[in-house]
């Protein structure tokens, strides 16, 4: 929920002091949130009982789904609009990260030089290479090194000679 947010504010504010404010009362919201939760959480527990922490969440849920769409602005790029959902992406990024967890999880009782573990890292790393080449996670990588600053979007994006690598944020750029 965090960084979604926090996508929110980045893409809605322009960045300055409208930014800054609106990162300031994010912070602070999240801040007394969190104690609070915990208080009222407490009391709803002593009050009830423990199952009506689950039942809580349904209003504010339906609250805050039923506002977003009129409060909240379109931020979607075009060319991600226009080319829709990414299967291949959404599949093989949680086909990769189901494995590589997986795969941790068990790699203790299995050993961690035990073929399955190693065909669960494989399977993972292959997951992850094939997700670097879908249409979403090459388009958000160019996104996310020019909202950093470490790139010029318009030039990482229309640049025939430049290597896809370079547009693509540290932690990708061995994968993408």
């Amino acid at each position: 929920m965090s960084p979604a947010a926090l996508s929110i504010i980045l893409t809605t504010f322009a960045e300055g002091p409208e930014r800054n404010r609106a990162l300031s009362v994010w912070g602070a919201i999240a801040g007394a949130g969190g104690a609070v939760g915990l208080l009222l959480g407490g009391l709803l527990v002593q009050a009830l009982s423990w199952r009506w922490v689950f039942f809580v969440n349904v209003p504010i849920g339906a609250v805050v789904l039923a506002l977003a769409p009129r409060i909240v602005p379109e931020s979607r790029a075009t060319a991600v609009a226009k080319g829709g959902f990414d299967l291949q992406g959404a599949g093989t990024i949680t086909l990769g990260t189901m494995a590589l967890v997986f795969t941790l999880i068990k790699a203790d009782s299995w050993g961690w030089t035990s073929g399955r573990t190693i065909v669960g890292f494989v399977v993972a790393a292959v997951g992850q290479r094939l997700w670097c080449r879908s249409p979403a996670a090459r388009h958000g990588a160019r996104c996310r090194a020019a909202v950093s600053g470490r790139q010029d979007r318009s030039a990482c994006e229309r640049s025939p000679t430049r290597p896809r690598s370079s547009c693509v944020p540290t932690p990708f750029r061995s994968c993408c």
